[in-house]
């Protein structure tokens, strides 16, 4: 039988080790990414009050500088990307260079000494899980937003396809 206290007091011990590793990988993504979360909570807001019938309708010019707007902070964000891959070559470069260094002036079996490497890398390696994760966060970001702005651009085709029917042309709704 589990013993409830030792899985609370474990679930305890990741969870507040996890909150640590989680600032530090959103520190990571926010720098570069701060601008592409701002605009997507802008694009919250307004479909927030166009829900609550404070806001009539997202209107044309705005809806088409955001179209515009989008790609390049995605661009900006996208170089941020790389330079978190970057860092986390990096990185795992580090992790190797201590892990077999350590195995070369270790004494032991080969079990022994991996296992003495891994001990002496364990920071190493949370570091390199860090850069790992911001990397995969701040690319989630980036296809999220692309997916946004496809919406975006569909939204202003069909108020483009509304317009011609207006003036004769087809629309297939």
């Amino acid at each position: 039988m589990i013993n409830r206290e030792d899985f609370y007091s474990l679930h305890r011990n990741i969870s507040d080790d996890s909150e640590f590793f989680k600032k530090i990988v959103d520190g990571i993504v926010t720098h570069y990414s701060r601008e592409l979360d701002e605009f997507v909570e802008l694009v919250r807001h307004y479909l927030q009050l166009i829900k609550e019938n404070t806001m009539d309708t997202y209107n044309d010019d705005d809806l088409q500088m955001q179209i515009i707007k989008l790609p390049t902070i995605m661009y900006f964000a996208g170089n941020g990307l790389e330079d978190i891959g970057s860092e986390s070559d990096i990185a795992a470069y580090k992790r190797k260079e201590l892990y077999y260094k350590v195995i070369e002036d270790a004494i032991g079996t080969i079990p022994e000494k991996k296992a003495k490497a891994e001990m002496a890398s364990e920071i190493e390696s949370m570091v390199e899980a860090v850069y790992d994760r911001a990397y995969k966060k701040l690319k989630l970001k980036l296809e999220h937003a692309m997916k946004l702005l496809e919406s975006m651009k569909k939204v202003i085709d069909w108020r483009i396809a509304r317009l011609n029917k207006g003036k004769g042309g087809e629309v297939n709704d």
